[in-house]
């Protein structure tokens, strides 16, 4: 039988993902309550080392089987992502679910409940690689606060003096810059980026 899935727009799932999920029903019922958890972990693309380590933890947790897991993981990663980048709403991905053949209703119920989740981090995802394409993306902010004392320019007095280290990303790059910055500039920043936030929310 055909299955079309909104999440796919309106492609045929692929026979894989029914089998896939049909090894759901080989985990005993502990292993089925706390799969969520380790499903949103490995949600991000690339995967990352810290979901490589969370499915060591529920191998060692709850005695699986690895390749099992892997394929449980893989059929909810894709139905979930494939979901998130259409932005399809919790009715949408439960409908999907209810039509992927031999989806228990504990294993739907389960997608249900971390689609917000998993829908937010796909999101960030796109907004990242969406900045990406276009230029350098900042991606954090370390500071810290300094007292200008004795210079070769003269006596400072103490003034303060703020670094800024702004962490970006240029494409696979990760790079840092430095910049130093008076209480006048701070303040004109903290303007700015208290505008830049209430236009934002």
């Amino acid at each position: 039988m055909t299955v079309r899935l909104r999440s796919l727009g309106g492609a045929e799932a692929p026979p894989s993902l029914t089998l896939d999920f049909a090894v759901f029903a080989l985990f005993d019922e502990p292993a089925r309550r706390a799969l969520g958890r380790v499903v949103l972990a490995a949600i991000p693309e690339p995967l990352t080392e810290a979901a490589d380590q969370a499915l060591d933890a529920f191998v060692d947790a709850y005695g699986v089987d690895r390749d099992a897991l892997g394929r449980i993981l893989k059929a909810s990663r894709f139905l979930l992502r494939e979901a998130a980048k259409r932005d399809l709403s919790l009715d949408e991905l439960s409908s999907d679910a209810g039509e992927v053949a031999g989806t228990p209703r504990e294993l739907a119920e389960m997608l249900i409940g971390i689609y917000e989740d998993a829908r937010q981090r796909v999101r960030r995802e796109i907004v990242m690689d969406a900045m990406g394409d276009h230029g350098s993306v900042l991606v954090g902010v370390d500071w810290r606060l300094d007292a200008l004392d004795r210079t070769s320019h003269g006596n400072a007095g103490g003034a303060s003096v703020a670094w800024l280290t702004l962490r970006y990303q240029d494409g696979a790059r990760e790079a840092r810059l430095s910049v130093q910055a008076t209480p006048d500039v701070l303040h004109e920043l903290r303007r700015a980026c208290e505008e830049l936030t209430r236009s934002t929310t």
